[in-house]
């Protein structure tokens, strides 16, 4: 029997997982640019970054990031 909880939902289920954080991260980091003038160069802390979704939807800004999560397989992936 799986284990019911957010604590077990990335592990049991990986996709509806990475699909829902993929739409949540976008919402999130459109706001962020919304509110903040990112440059070249700027640091972020992406603090249980996931699979990096953040960095990679502001990759085009050349922004320095550091990413942190519990999952190393996220961490790889990043």
């Amino acid at each position: 029997m799986a284990k019911i909880g957010w604590d077990n939902f990335w592990k049991d289920q990986k996709q509806s997982f990475n699909d829902m954080m993929k739409i949540a991260t976008t919402f999130f980091a459109v706001q962020l640019e919304k509110t903040f003038d990112l440059a070249s160069g700027d640091e972020i802390l992406d603090y249980g970054c996931g699979p990096c979704f953040l960095a990679d939807h502001l990759a085009s800004k050349e922004l320095k990031f550091t990413c942190a999560d519990i999952n190393p397989l996220f961490i790889e992936q990043g």
